[in-house]
């Protein structure tokens, strides 16, 4: 039960980490997009 709770917790924040990473990029993706109308 010790080792499956860890590995779970582990998936868990990789699974987080993954989500900020996209979430950033798509934040940049639309600042781009907003720079490029006002230009």
């Amino acid at each position: 039960m010790g080792k499956l709770a860890m590995k779970l917790a582990q998936e868990l924040a990789a699974e987080r980490q993954k989500n900020e990473s996209l979430t950033r990029l798509l934040e940049q993706r639309q600042a781009l997009l907003e720079r490029m109308r006002k230009a």
